[in-house]
């Protein structure tokens, strides 16, 4: 035989010793003959199938044995039969629970059944209780205090509980239950169970749960009694006085299950017929309570005085009379008579095809009908009819209002006169699992949908919107309208046309709000558990919702909306919206994407997937940097799903730049305005029609500026650029590879020293940061040198055609370079003082002044003779009235 021993045991082999420790031990046998010693502590010890033994020691703590089959023995090992103090029943007459000094012992389903019952009980002087002698010691009769007593689930128990304020329970088994005098409870549970009542046994109760009871009075006979009355919540129970003692038998009224038969020391008996027949209920002018019964079809008068009619079940006709009446019909089909000056009278009905009849009122003298959501009102002159539950269940709704001219109002009527306000100040209510349209019309309103998908709220004026559960439609109309949310509201759309407007969530804090995202057409969505709110148009109207008023007194505006709005998506399938307003960054990772800019100059990155970007109105970009692979882009495919290549097969509209990868990429540019970044990688840069801006970025790139006035950009070289318009092959930037450049009439140097080369064109160049050479060639050119020390070359032939614009010439660090070739007359080098003249409004002085500066214009001029007989030629236009001198010039 195998040991086991600690907190928890698991046996594994067959006909085991378990023994615990001094804790709250688990020992769990086989199907074996198993030994289990669970120590001190409160221990589980559960035998299984098998002969299984429990040893139990008088100390031992709080024990509970769990048993399925077997002959099994409980082993005292230091008690005798008279150290047990009490023998009884627990858990609903299953359990049997032993008691010992301070200790216990519980065996579990011990009267469900004989598989979880222990054969023998042994004592340590050798004394063997069984079955019967546990029946025989169980504690059934009580004390002269307050005693519960229990009876068992399998045997037919008779409990006496003495004197005292005692509770019996006799469980299943045929029982019979004497609770003595005192105030008893008596729950017989189910069997035939008997009650023995005496006459001064004081005030008992019963309550059983079925099979054929009886009552038997032990001393009284039916004259005794001097009561026979309806009591208890709707009179469901039935009350017997006699002397200054009653017995209420509950529930006696609505089911056969509760209902006994009374005997009386005489041999009379009293069934239910007789019951009826000793309960007398005489209507009055005064405040009555009349009751009808479950199995007859009853007609109740109130007549005057606020009276309480209870039809139970049958086919009922109830009428109050005058007076604040409360009906109940109960089940059955139910009639009830209304008249005009009736009072306030109230109804509810649990069930049937039921009827209210107005006796002697048209249509006409309904001045309103009204609802809370839950309860129907009908008003007419000073008095009023509601109807409870008629909006939460059907089982209490009236099917037919009957006039008295035959006119006939059903759900349908009563659903679309409750829904409509007034001029004035209403309060409308939607029904439960309906899609209800409330009108408010003018007039400061509330309007509640409750439940279901409510369509539609409609009014003008200061409004209170609650939508309730259910998928809503709110509508505020113009005013400050107000709209309460709660947190499992559903799928709620609010659509606000004027006024300062406030959303109040009345169960939710700010932080509840998981996720704040822009719909689409501008829409607002605020997500919170599994329900949602969206806010129609609200980024475009901006005035449709003020604030969000949360439950512990935090508030949103705009600020804050666009504060918790996320512009960056996941790797799932993500809509982003950006703002009417500002200059927003969409970033949206990974999955099929959808972009919106809206207004705004706006960078829009699909990321990878199949994505839709649509710029809106403003300059936008899309950008392609995360691309994997080189992309190709063509923004003439408006609206067209193109396959980039490197980034998915996107959708673009109202792009006006494209951003390239790190790879070798294609971009193509519209008809329109468009810059292209290729940024690093060989790129090919298509302009299209418009005036473009390129930039080839790093690598060796081809830059086509097609139509319009193109620039290519060379502000992210690494060192500084060396471009010629006149070379329609590749050159050799030096600071940006070998690019090709065609159709580009202006270039934008470095940060670096730049060397720039105009064509037969008319140029712009802008040499940027650094010493830069600015060479405009042919054409009207404008050379604008930025920062540095920069040279400004002019050695084409002289015309009016070839005359450039120098717009930042600077007399302390900028050089005008005159070629030799093209002015003669000027020796190599540096320019002689007294060959430059700073001319106004008068002519040469003498025979050298071939460089001339007018002040006043700006213009530069060559005369090629010196002394003013020929006309000077136009060279340039610079800045007006600086201070140059010969040193600004070199003669190369």
């Amino acid at each position: 035989m195998a040991t086991y021993n600690g907190d928890t045991s698991q046996a594994s082999t067959a006909g085991s010793t378990l023994n615990g420790t001094a804790g709250n031990d688990n020992l769990y046998g086989t199907s074996g003959n198993d030994i289990f010693n669970g120590g001190t502590g409160n221990d589980l010890l559960v035998g299984g199938l098998g002969d299984d033994t429990y040893l139990i020691a008088k100390n031992a703590g709080v024990d509970t044995i769990y048993d399925t089959g077997g002959t099994d023995v409980v082993k005292f090992t230091n008690m005798l039969a008279s150290d047990i103090s009490q023998v009884s029943s627990a858990n609903y007459g299953s359990d049997l629970l032993l008691s010992y000094g301070s200790s216990q012992l519980t065996i579990q389903h011990y009267f469900d059944s004989a598989n979880n019952r222990i054969e023998q009980f042994q004592f340590s002087d050798g004394t063997v209780w069984g079955w019967a002698d546990i029946e025989a010691h169980l504690k059934l009769t009580g004390t002269s205090g307050d005693d519960t007593l229990y009876g068992t689930n399998d045997g037919n128990d008779s409990l006496n509980g003495l004197a005292g304020n005692d509770t019996l329970l006799g469980y299943k088994g045929n029982d019979t239950l004497n609770g003595g005098t005192g105030n008893d409870q008596l729950i017989g549970g189910l069997g035939d169970d008997t009650y023995l009542i005496a006459k001064n046994d004081g005030v008992d109760e019963i309550n059983d749960d079925g099979g054929t009871d009886v009552v038997k009075f032990t001393d009284l006979l039916a004259t005794d009694i001097s009561q026979v009355s309806h009591t208890g919540f709707y009179g469901t129970d039935l009350l017997l006085g006699y002397g200054s003692s009653q017995l209420t038998v509950l529930g006696y009224f609505i089911s056969t299950d509760y209902r006994e038969q009374f005997q009386f020391s005489d041999g009379t008996v009293w069934g239910w017929a007789d019951i009826k027949a000793k309960i007398i209920q005489t209507p009055t002018n005064g405040d009555d309570s009349l009751y009808g019964y479950d199995d007859s079809n009853d007609t109740l008068n109130g007549l005057a005085g606020n009276d309480t009619l209870y039809g139970f079940g049958g086919n009922d006709i109830l009428n109050g009379g005058t007076g604040n009446d409360q009906l109940i019909g109960g089940l059955g089909n139910d009639t009830y008579l209304i008249a005009k000056n009736d009072g306030l009278d109230t109804i509810r009905d649990d069930g049937g095809t039921d009827v209210v009849k107005f006796t002697n009122m048209l249509v006409s003298d309904i001045s309103q009908v009204s609802s809370d959501g839950i309860t129907l009102s009908l008003s007419y002159g000073s008095s009023q009819l509601t109807v409870q539950g008629y909006f939460n269940l059907t089982d209490y709704r009236i099917e037919q209002f009957q006039f008295s001219d035959g006119t006939v109002w059903d759900w349908a009527d009563i659903s679309l006169k409750v829904s409509q306000g007034t001029g004035g100040d209403d309060i409308l209510y939607g029904y439960d699992n309906s899609n209800d349209t409330l009108n408010g019309f003018a007039g400061n309103d509330t309007l509640y949908g409750n439940g279901g998908p409510d369509s539609s709220v409609l009014n003008k004026g200061n409004d209170i919107l609650n939508g309730g559960t259910g998928n809503d439609e709110l509508f505020g109309g113009d005013g400050n309208d107000t709209y309460l949310i709660a947190k499992n509201d559903g799928m709620d759309i609010i659509g606000d046309m004027g006024g300062t407007d406030v959303v109040k969530f009345t169960d939710m804090l700010a932080t509840d709000i998981s996720q704040v995202s822009r719909g689409y057409d501008h829409d607002l969505v605020l997500t919170y558990g599994s329900s949602q709110l969206t806010i129609g148009g609200y980024f475009y109207s901006r005035a449709s919702i003020e604030q969000f008023q949360f439950s512990d007194g935090t508030v949103w505006g705009l600020a804050d909306i666009k504060a918790h709005i996320s512009l960056t998506g996941t790797s799932g399938n993500d809509s982003l919206s950006g703002y009417d307003d500002s200059n927003d960054t969409l970033n949206g990772l990974g999955g099929n994407d959808t972009l919106w800019g809206y207004s705004g100059n706006d960078s829009l990155n699909g990321g990878s997937g199949d994505d839709y970007l649509d710029g809106g109105y403003g300059f936008d970009v899309a950008q392609y940097y995360t691309a994997t692979a080189g992309v190709t882009v063509n923004l003439n495919l408006n609206l067209t799903a193109q396959n980039t290549i490197g980034a998915g097969i996107d959708t673009l509209t109202n792009i006006e730049a494209v951003n390239g990868s790190a790879f070798n990429d294609t971009l193509t540019g519209d008809g329109y305005d468009n810059s292209l970044f290729g940024g690093v990688g060989n790129d090919i840069l298509a302009g299209g029609d418009g005036n473009d801006s390129l930039v080839g970025g790093v690598g060796n790139d081809v830059l086509d500026g097609g139509n319009g006035f193109d620039i290519a950009h060379y502000y992210t070289a690494t060192a500084g650029v060396t471009v010629n318009l006149n070379l329609t092959a590749a050159q050799n930037t030096l600071g940006a590879g070998f690019d090709t450049l065609t159709n580009i009439e202006a270039v934008n140097g470095s940060a670096f020293n730049d060397t720039l080369t105009g064509n037969a064109a008319n140029n712009s160049l802008l040499g940027g940061k650094g010493n830069d050479v600015l060479d405009g060639g042919l054409g009207k050119d404008v050379l604008t040198g930025g920062l540095g020390q920069d040279s400004f070359v002019f050695d084409t032939a002289l015309g009016l055609g070839n005359v450039d614009i120098i717009s930042d010439f600077t007399v302390a660090d900028d050089t005008v370079q005159l070629a030799h070739s093209v002015f003669s007359a000027l020796s190599l080098g540096g320019l002689a003082a007294d060959q430059f003249k700073i001319v106004g409004t008068g002519g040469v002085v003498d025979g050298n002044d071939h460089v001339l500066y007018n002040s006043a214009s700006g213009v530069l001029s060559y005369d090629s003779d010196g002394s003013g007989a020929g006309a000077a030629v136009l060279v340039a236009i610079l800045g007006k009235s600086l201070a140059m001198t010969a040193a600004d010039f070199m003669v190369v």
